[in-house]
């Protein structure tokens, strides 16, 4: 399962189901971002350890209490128009 390939709503489910974690995740988006960013130059800023790191603390407070909304977890970029 290529994780990079998948919608959000796709990793949402596996989120939810505790099939892989939000560092996974995280780790499958910055490893897309390394594959193609000399092609697409779409990036400005990448802040991957901190991605990282933000990732785990969140993987712990999901274990937790739980998540709190869809989208919490899922990393994502803001284009600038």
């Amino acid at each position: 399962m290529e994780l990079s390939q998948l919608t959000v709503h796709e990793i949402n489910g596996l989120i939810e189901k505790k099939e892989v974690s939000v560092k996974e995740v995280t780790q499958a988006a910055i490893d897309r971002i390394d594959a193609v960013e000399d092609k697409v130059d779409g990036y400005l800023c990448l802040t991957t350890e901190t991605a990282m790191k933000e990732a785990e603390e969140l993987d712990a407070l999901i274990a937790e209490e739980g998540r709190k909304d869809v989208l919490e977890g899922i990393p994502y970029a803001l284009r600038k128009a």
